[in-house]
């Protein structure tokens, strides 16, 4: 049985205590967490978030490369939305992750993003990890199933078929 990966992502300078309790709790139950990788910041408050585990000679753009592919190669991504704030850098890894097609769920529909989730996109922790532990769920591709019009621009938009309406 091949180990479970997901991303964790939200607002780090807002929701940091949240992030890492969704972490712990994932790999307490041997899911592999890809990212964050780190666990203290540096420093509270700042614009771009660091972990004391990020080289302090690279730039916050060469920081967050390193984190898109540590987002992007897990088998989903788990957006931490408390009252559905998402925040700036969370909403630019977003479009990284839809433009991929990797999976993408929520721990609460989306506000400051205007983008359409289905319900079966938003998880609790609890129901994200029973999803996890059951290896006969796959996660799934956020626009893959969706047959109205958001849909299928969406899947144009990934296919580089770009249209006005």
């Amino acid at each position: 049985m091949q180990k479970r990966t997901v991303a964790v992502i939200g607002s780090f300078r807002q929701f940091h205590s949240e992030i890492q309790t969704v972490c712990s709790y994932l790999i307490d139950r041997d899911i592999e967490v890809t990212s964050p990788t780190g666990k203290r910041l540096i420093q509270e408050g700042i614009q771009f978030v660091r972990f004391e585990t990020d080289n302090v000679d690279f730039s916050d753009a060469h920081i967050q490369s390193i984190a898109l592919h540590r987002i992007l190669r897990a088998d989903m991504v788990y957006v931490i939305a408390p009252q559905g704030y998402v925040g700036k850098t969370t909403c630019y890894e977003i479009g990284r992750v839809i433009q991929g097609r990797v999976p993408l769920y929520f721990s609460e529909p989306p506000k400051d993003l205007p983008i359409k989730v289905h319900s079966e996109f938003v998880l609790t922790l609890t129901n994200l990890a029973a999803h996890l532990a059951d290896q006969a769920w796959q996660p799934s591709w956020l626009y893959l199933s969706d047959q109205g019009p958001i849909g299928s621009l969406e899947r144009n938009l990934i296919d580089g078929i770009y249209q006005d309406d």
